[in-house]
């Protein structure tokens, strides 16, 4: 799918929208070879190899090098949507032989990325600058350290066809990046610090490269339109979601519409949002829906309905749709439990639940709402992650109405200072459990740690301290207590279980 065109630049300009054009890309495929890249790559199943640990024992001391993997996966999909494919789901593997979610979701292929090495360089060079004397205020050049940093990241990638898991691509790539950095303080630049940084950078270039590796698929775009009441605010809220690739939501308030409103331009937008998704013969159906109530309507004459049944039969023939198996696996009922805590924080498990809830509504999951699972759970007489270690969870998912259950058990979640140094911890385990198999269906405990303050001079190291109080402080007062660390926690541990990419 192409990437939606602005539906307006601020929300005021959007409650005065006209409908608007949105672009989708089908592939048209001429030969064989694109044929059979076209549609292993119309629902591919991303499955991401992290590097191990840091590349330099010393950068283990800070943060090591870390691909955020919903990152990598949106930037993929939004560089595949410009040839009517994309991503049916991704998570981080440490074996493929052992994936066992393939089955479940049904995807066109099993598209393996690793990323295997990363080098890094320094060079320290001086520069002349000038700056204003504090006393005069006249102009005087001074020279300064200047670091050139370069990284080098390898990787390789395999695309195989399911389920024969036939190999198509097995090719390595190549990612580098090069940053000039000017320490006007004097200070001394690490390649730890520089390291810390360049992950997310190197990891987008990587996606942006990685579709060079692939058969070449040529693709048509077709322009749909958008249609948008600016008198109804419900209206405008979908289109707003809807620009921000949340099709999905969009969906949601468009059905409600639908139900209140009837019409017929509330069922093409969902039916945009089906085709958005690859979901065409959910999409045929309802434009099929749309074209009947739009009978007599003379805006409704001028849609091209012949092109598009024609646009959603090929993208069928082609892509063979997004797995329906995997529509029914992420549409699931999902409630996330409340957090059993073993450690002293008031609000970190609270905090690390509400990280979580989104984290598998982003990732595309019918997630339920955490006010309503609360009330549930306090109509039976619990109210605390700790509780629930007593009852069985067929009961709590029967008293939810979900197939699927999120656990959380907080061990540690703590802020230690000692001098100069500083280590900041969040850890537990994450565990799902699934009403169909009736058994855990998932767990992951990777904690989140960094430190800091390990190799600093004096001036640094009171610097660093009062950094470290002041920030204490503030993730206190703001009630997002260890904030960084909690985001991690999270977001490497439930990156181990399928998600869907954001759509473009």
């Amino acid at each position: 799918m192409r990437r939606t065109l602005p539906l307006c630049l601020l929300a005021l300009g959007l409650a005065a929208c006209a409908p608007r054009s949105v672009l989708v890309s089908y592939p048209r495929p001429a030969t064989p070879e694109a044929r059979e890249a076209a549609r292993a790559l119309g629902s591919a199943y991303l499955l991401i190899g992290k590097p191990p640990a840091a590349p330099l024992s010393r950068l283990a001391a800070e943060r090591p090098f870390d691909v955020d993997a919903s990152a990598f996966a949106d930037e993929l999909n939004a560089q595949l949507s410009r040839r009517g494919a994309g991503i049916l789901a991704y998570r981080v593997v440490d074996d493929v032989s052992r994936e066992e979610y393939a089955r479940r979701l049904n995807p066109s292929s099993l598209l393996v990325v690793r990323f295997e090495t990363l080098t890094l360089s320094r060079e320290r060079r001086e520069k002349s600058v000038k700056v204003k004397d504090k006393e005069s205020g006249a102009d005087k050049t001074v020279k300064v350290p200047v670091f050139v940093f370069r990284a080098r990241l390898g990787l390789r990638a395999r695309l195989a066809l399911n389920p024969e898991r036939r190999t198509l691509t097995d090719s390595p790539l190549q990612v580098g990046l090069q940053e000039e950095v000017v320490s006007e303080s004097g200070r001394d630049i690490t390649e730890a610090e520089w390291a810390a940084g360049i992950g997310q950078k190197l990891a987008r270039r990587a996606a942006q490269m990685l579709p060079e590796l692939f058969p070449p698929v040529p693709a048509v775009q077709r322009k749909r339109t958008l249609y948008v009441d600016k008198k109804a605010p419900l209206s405008v809220e979908a289109a707003k979601k809807a620009s921000q690739g949340l099709w999905e939501e969009a969906s949601a308030l468009w059905a409600e519409r639908v139900e209140a409103v009837g019409g017929w331009k509330d069922p093409m937008n969902l039916a945009l949002a089906a085709e958005r998704r690859r979901l065409y013969a959910e999409a045929g159906r309802i434009y099929r829906s749309a074209q009947a109530a739009a009978r007599g309507d003379k805006e409704a004459a001028k849609i091209p309905w012949t092109e598009i049944y024609a646009d959603l039969a090929a993208g069928e023939e082609s892509l063979g749709g997004s797995s329906e198996q995997a529509l029914r696996w992420f549409s699931a009922p999902f409630s996330v439990l409340p957090f059993s805590d073993e450690t002293t924080s008031v609000d970190g498990p609270e905090r690390l639940r509400a990280l979580a809830q989104e984290a598998l509504r982003r990732g595309g999951y019918n997630v339920l709402p955490l006010e309503a699972v609360d009330i549930v759970l306090r109509s039976r007489g619990y109210s605390q992650g700790g509780q629930l270690k007593r009852v069985k969870s067929e009961d709590i998912a029967e008293w939810l109405g979900s197939q699927r259950l999120l656990f959380g058990d907080i061990t540690e979640f703590r802020d230690i200072m000692l001098g100069v140094y500083g280590q900041r911890t969040v850890a537990g385990e994450l565990r799902i459990w699934d009403s169909e198999t009736e058994a855990a269906l998932w767990a992951s405990a990777l904690p989140a740690v960094t430190s800091s303050g390990l190799t600093v001079n004096g001036t640094e190291a009171v610097a660093r301290l009062g950094g470290q109080l002041l920030r204490g402080l503030f993730e206190r007062t703001a009630g997002t207590p260890l904030g960084p660390e909690s985001a991690l926690f999270v977001r490497q541990n439930l990156e181990r279980f399928p998600l869907r990419p954001r759509e473009p």
